[in-house]
């Protein structure tokens, strides 16, 4: 497959990217994936692209990208790789979409004025007085420095302290930065715990409506790794909870 940047990266359905010159990168807006409504890769499609591969390679052909698939894998022995690989938990939720979200609310309140760093040392305040459970080892502080977090941390901050975070301070971010990052953190709360199948099938709301006004809050930021977010739900209704998916 193709590296995450490239125009047929998702490897769930046949979206295409949309080149961004500003930022020198590939991009998968919402309101494309909403209007073109793209298929899954179903295992017929992808036998016909590995098979065009081949008949490619046998002419002697370079740099070959069909589609996204750029060699055969032995591995496609083995799995259906478009539906039998699992987006990874850590990497897509934590590492790359939070961080990015964070980063975002960082900037907010970037530079280092007076009255800045009064907001940064009530956000620090806010962090160390959070009591927490003796079996918690890794305590969410320092916000600026949410560089260094561990993963452990990215999730406790996703799952249970932004949003009470946001709503603190809602003096110092926009009501619908707060609603919007609301509907992600149900969402992937729901995902990684939930009592019946049925309520996977009612967050797909919250992810739609997430995804269709990311751009109002974060531009040029629809990569890979915001698309990939609407196929978690999915994911789980084949193969079990997020809360399954090892990230220490």
């Amino acid at each position: 497959m193709v590296s995450h940047n490239a125009y047929y990266t998702c490897r769930v359905c046949e979206m295409e990217g949309t080149y961004n010159v500003l930022d020198d990168t590939c991009t998968c807006p919402w309101f494309i994936f909403e209007h073109k409504n793209p298929r899954f890769i179903t295992r017929e499609n992808f036998e016909k692209c590995l098979q065009e591969v081949d008949r490619l390679k046998s002419m002697g052909k370079k740099n070959i990208n069909v589609r996204g698939i750029k060699d055969v894998s032995p591995l496609n022995q083995l799995i259906f790789m478009p539906s039998q690989t699992l987006y990874d938990y850590f990497h897509l939720c934590l590492e790359g979409h939070t961080r990015a979200l964070i980063k975002a609310w960082n900037d907010i309140h970037g530079g280092t004025s007076l009255e800045t760093l009064q907001v940064i040392n009530k956000f620090d305040e806010f962090l160390s007085s959070i009591n927490y459970p003796h079996s918690l080892h890794r305590k969410v502080k320092d916000f600026r420095r949410f560089n260094n977090w561990k993963a452990s941390q990215l999730r406790l901050f996703l799952l249970y302290l932004a949003l009470p975070f946001l709503l603190f301070f809602s003096c110092y971010f926009p009501p619908l930065l707060v609603y919007h990052f609301s509907l992600f953190s149900i969402y992937i709360r729901t995902l990684c715990k939930f009592d019946d199948r049925q309520h996977v099938y009612d967050v797909r709301p919250f992810i739609e409506n997430h995804l269709r006004r990311f751009s109002e809050f974060y531009e040029s930021k629809e990569l890979l790794s915001t698309h990939c977010q609407y196929h978690l739900w999915e994911q789980v209704v084949r193969y079990g909870s997020l809360s399954a998916t090892r990230y220490d």
